[in-house]
């Protein structure tokens, strides 16, 4: 008999019909059967699966993240589940293109991460189907917000006498023109726009908080108004790892416990965890994200170690559980480094 050989096990089908089951398959199975079949490898290495996911509509959150390292440089990852074990592993990614950050803000949307210019200077969006550049019209900003009904929301010029560049946007199907946004409704006496600390978006509003979270204004692109929330804001928590998985918000507490909000300036924390499996919180270095409806905790354990969570969650009637499924090491590095960007991508 002869021997079989590494692609005969993929005979079973035309190569077309392979590729067709392949493209509907979880991204976690990539890298185990990439070692299946040549033609396998070739079709991820190529990426052509994710054009091919885009047009059936199928997609998935992969986290990308970048880090500092020894050349002064950023060195780019994505988050990838290990084969046949509950851990997940930063794989480098040295395709990526060039971003200027240093003069650039990143935000992500869908399959793109668009680059957003500080000082007016070229903007672009990576298309990380594919990982190519295309180059946007330019703008000024301060604050990237994310994508509304299509259209991209940057925080634009910061002017005490007028609101008219506070905020701007861009419809990311034609990726032409910016456009000023006029909302309503003056916030107070010196300035029509809200300072604030920390920014998101959640139910196609965008919140500025301040005030660690005491204070809150509210913008609603669908009447362009922009409204003050009561006294207490949204409560006073760390926002700055916070995220949004499903409409609802979650951060983290200086009692290492995680909370989601509830309504107005209501929280309660996430409930069945187990507090020993939970990595320490430290604000600054810990990053929350959602990937695919789970809490994803990145974070720097050490100076050249970067851990990651990943907490799956579940709404039983209204009352937010999670369950820790797992919880390692993602990276260890010869070098200290930190964590600059932690992105979610649709693939």
């Amino acid at each position: 008999m002869n021997d079989i050989t590494q692609d005969d096990v993929t005979q079973v089908f035309p190569k077309e019909i392979n590729e067709v089951i392949f493209t509907r398959a979880s991204i976690s199975v990539h890298p185990v059967v990439s070692q299946v079949s040549r033609d396998y490898n070739k079709f991820i290495t190529s990426r052509t699966v994710y054009d091919d996911r885009a047009k059936i509509q199928k997609s998935e959150t992969v986290i990308h993240i970048s880090l500092t390292s020894e050349k002064d440089v950023l060195e780019w990852y994505t988050l990838r589940k290990k084969p046949l074990v509950d851990e997940y592993v930063l794989h480098p990614l040295p395709e990526f293109p060039e971003v200027p950050v240093k003069s650039h803000n990143l935000v992500a949307s869908g399959s793109r991460i668009y680059a957003v210019s500080c000082d007016n200077s070229e903007n672009l969006y990576i298309e990380c189907r594919n990982y190519t550049s295309v180059v946007v019209p330019s703008t000024t900003c301060e604050e990237p917000l994310g994508v509304i009904d299509g259209k991209l929301y940057v925080v634009g010029e910061l002017e005490h006498d007028t609101s008219s560049k506070f905020l701007k946007t861009m419809d990311i199907a034609e990726n032409k023109v910016w456009v000023a946004v006029n909302f309503q409704n003056p916030l107070n006496y010196y300035t029509n726009y809200p300072s604030f600390d920390n920014v998101f978006i959640m139910k196609k509003r965008i919140y500025f908080i301040s005030g660690g979270g005491l204070r809150c204004k509210v913008f609603n692109h669908k009447n362009q108004s922009m409204k003050r929330m009561s006294k207490k804001g949204l409560g006073q928590h760390c926002y700055d790892s916070s995220c949004v998985i499903n409409n609802h918000l979650f951060c983290f507490e200086e009692d290492n416990k995680l909370k989601v909000h509830v309504k107005g300036n209501t929280w309660v924390h996430l409930r069945g965890l187990e507090e020993d499996k939970l990595p320490e919180f430290t604000s600054g270095s810990t990053k929350l994200l959602n990937m695919s409806g789970n809490l994803v905790i990145l974070q720097n354990s050490n100076d050249k170690d970067i851990s990651v969570t990943v907490i799956r969650l579940e709404d039983r009637n209204g009352e937010m559980w999670g369950e820790v499924f797992s919880s390692n090491i993602a990276l260890q590095l010869p070098y200290t480094t930190v964590i600059k960007h932690a992105l979610e991508v649709e693939l």
